[in-house]
């Protein structure tokens, strides 16, 4: 495996990738005119990376060594164990637990199957040295440390607390609010804020309240600081749904199982804990990239002692005495992280309540396993008091601990996390081949339309594609611009306006935008493009230029463009019509509907007996369209529609209802009724731009579909 070649080509790991290399060469991720072109990309609506900000920074030094955004990525990955060794290393040391034992606890929190199974393709979440901290802060509560402390001799005003604690309190806020890749941050939070209920119980609630209070305001502030070029975006341009749609179900999909947590890793070594797994895999209704890879022996172990010592301390009704104040402090905080992410937790009412964004909620796996670890570290130190200061116990401890480390890292670790690296090697330098092919045939600043259309920023993958392989050849590109990543729902993602029409149609626009060529991912159509590409040949006239490993092609649009015989002024009017293209737009009651195959749909789904529709104009003059609304054969009612000039019509099941419609600048509103008591269901809506059509049937050789 060299070093240019990454660990994770696929999936999100290419999105990790594409960030990567865009804030390397643009200084940060959020803007790119690399992508999305001609209009560009922007990621506001995205902000994949707002709560990373400080992992971005390292990235930035990283570079001093090499301008390869790949062996960057190297370089951080690794850098990652480290920062987490050492974090977790003292932290436990903070927490008055014993060098030998927090090195074996540290090194197997760095190890844990989490990190070996994400690996590169999701370098922020794997660099999780901000965890230990998080926990630190938790159980700091927990166990009654003071977070704030006033400085000695100090009089009272703003600065009566400006003493090292904390500075260090505060500091650590301001890390988990820059590197906690969104998750951590707003776990660490939550967890804060619950653990500081459960301290007012037991010690001075006051202090309690207001510590836990002023520490997750902290955290949730910094948060909000590096998202804040996100927010001004988001006042000046107005918000989008479209861009990130996500639902309460989520959380439930991503949630915590205690079968997950204590279960064997995938790939175990030992034969009957694999099997253990796999059976729970193939049974579980829950995708497999959806569960949590789990504890690892010894956490899951340390997992069921906090259980069990928290049963313990209900049952007895025993105070935490001082030898055991940990344990119970650890048991309280897993506990809560466990009730928190657990399916049907807690995590699912803050969906349903405030965002469902927030969905991932396995991930408090990692505070769950750093708790549990903290418990293990504090029974080994138990064990080597136990065992005495003589030269047979030195021994004895060492031993022990030397156990419990290699059986940690054997179970946590097998050859199931090896990445591909032939095969990945393999597709890398057969895509890098041809874009820089492609590269030689353009020249530089060339623009290179795709297909198919893959909207940004998620989507289902189709036929083939996994999601974000649309980014393969900006990877590889020096300076070529491409078509994919305009976030959906704003003004640059201009091409759900042209796609759905014929080949014949969409060329001369999409060349007289500026495109100086079709790139084709032949994995996004199941016939393997050839429908497509033969449509293609016949308005080109020439045979595509093919990837090494056959899995993308190229068609050069130059000399075909210049054949169509367009005046100046008619390429012009073509490319802005082609850019501001009219677009249908989901309202109240009306959701767009995903395809199971990923493509981009015109249809909508209305769920109950009123929705409205948008009908948007992005140009600064009136145009003329065509609205076309069809229902399915089997729609459950007729809807009546609603036109802005006040006419209306009936669309009836199996039929379709078209209109010519005078449109402004702006968004005007159809409103769409049922004429039952029942939902309609799916409703097909699709814009056609009259001008447009017209500027084709100028185009030579260009047929204008019927």
């Amino acid at each position: 495996m060299t070093t240019s070649v990454p660990f994770g080509y696929i999936a999100d790991g290419q999105l990790f990738l594409a960030m990567i290399k865009a804030t390397l060469e643009h200084g940060w991720y959020l803007s790119n005119g690399d992508l999305g072109a001609p209009l560009g990309s922007n990621w506001h609506d995205y902000p994949v990376a707002s709560g990373d900000s400080l992992h971005l920074l390292i990235l930035h030094a990283l570079s001093v060594f090499s301008d390869n955004y790949v062996v960057v990525l190297h370089m951080f990955y690794l850098l990652g164990y480290a920062l987490t060794a050492i974090s977790a290393f003292a932290v436990l040391r903070l927490l008055d637990v014993s060098r030998g034992p927090a090195i074996v606890c540290a090194t197997l929190f760095t190890l844990l199957p989490y990190h070996l199974a994400l690996q590169e393709a999701h370098p922020f979440h794997t660099a999780y040295w901000v965890i230990p901290i998080a926990c630190f802060l938790v159980l700091a509560l927990l166990l009654d440390r003071q977070l704030f402390r006033r400085r000695e001799g100090s009089p009272r005003g703003p600065l009566a607390f400006a003493s090292r604690t904390t500075l260090a309190t505060l500091g650590a806020c301001v890390l988990v609010g820059s590197a906690g890749a969104n998750y951590y941050s707003v776990f660490t939070a939550g967890l804060v804020l619950i653990a500081g209920l459960v301290a007012a119980v037991r010690f001075d609630w006051r202090r309690s309240l207001a510590t836990a209070g002023v520490v997750a305001a902290a955290i949730l502030a910094v948060l909000a600081l590096n998202a804040l070029p996100s927010i001004i975006y988001d006042a000046q341009h107005g918000a989008t749904d479209e861009a990130l749609v996500r639902s309460p179900q989520e959380s439930e999909l991503y949630s915590l199982s205690l079968f997950d947590l204590l279960a064997p890793s995938p790939g175990h070594r030992i034969g009957p804990l694999d099997e253990l797994r796999q059976d729970y895999v193939e049974t579980s209704p829950t995708p497999i990239v959806a569960r949590a890879p789990g504890l690892g022996l010894v956490a899951a172990l340390g997992f069921l002692w906090l259980i069990g010592f928290a049963i313990a301390s209900l049952i007895t009704g025993r105070p935490w005495v001082d030898r055991w104040r940990i344990h119970g402090a650890a048991s309280a905080a897993a506990l809560i992280a466990f009730l928190i992410g657990t399916t049907g937790g807690l995590g699912l009412f803050f969906a349903h309540l405030v965002t469902p964004e927030i969905r991932v909620w396995n991930r408090l796996q990692l505070f769950i396993a750093f708790f549990a670890l903290v418990a293990v570290g504090a029974l080994l130190d138990l064990a080597i008091r136990r065992l005495g200061p003589s030269g047979r116990g030195r021994v004895a401890a060492t031993a022990l601990l030397a156990v419990v480390l290699v059986v940690g890292f054997f179970d946590q670790s097998n050859s199931t996390y090896i990445p591909p690296y032939d095969q990945m090697r393999a597709e890398f330098e057969s895509d890098g081949a041809f874009v820089d092919s492609i590269e030689d045939e353009l020249g530089p600043d060339a623009a290179v339309f795709q297909l198919p259309y893959a909207p940004f920023p998620e989507w289902w993958p189709s036929s083939g594609m996994n999601a974000f392989d649309s980014f393969r050849g900006y990877l590889h590109s020096d300076d070529l611009r491409w078509s994919y990543a305009a976030a959906a729902g704003r003004p640059e993602n201009w091409q759900p306006g042209v796609i759905d029409e014929s080949v014949a149609q969409v060329l001369p626009r999409v060349w007289a935008a500026g495109f100086a060529g079709v790139f084709i991912d032949r994995h996004g159509y199941p016939d393997n493009a050839q429908q497509l590409e033969a449509a293609i040949r016949e308005e080109v006239g020439e045979p595509p230029l093919v990837a090494p490993d056959g899995r993308f092609s190229f068609f050069d649009l130059r000399e075909y463009g210049d054949a169509l015989g367009l005046t100046s002024a008619e390429i012009d009017e073509l490319k802005s019509a082609t850019l501001s293209p009219l677009l249908t737009q989901a309202g109240l009651g009306l959701v767009r509907f995903q395809p199971p195959n990923g493509n981009y749909s015109p249809n909508f789904r209305m769920d109950g007996t009123t929705a409205q529709l948008g009908l948007v104009n992005p140009s600064g003059g009136e145009r003329e369209a065509t609205l076309e609304l069809s229902l399915a054969p089997d729609a459950a009612a007729d809807v009546e529609v609603t036109f802005p000039d006040g006419s209306s019509g009936v669309v009836k099941p199996g039929r379709t209802l078209r209109e010519t419609l005078s449109l402004a600048p702006g968004t005007v509103i159809v409103q769409l009724q049922s004429k039952s008591d029942a939902a309609p269901g799916f409703i097909g809506a699709r814009l056609y731009d009259s001008d447009l059509e017209a500027l084709g049937e100028r185009a030579a050789g260009v047929g204008v579909q019927p």
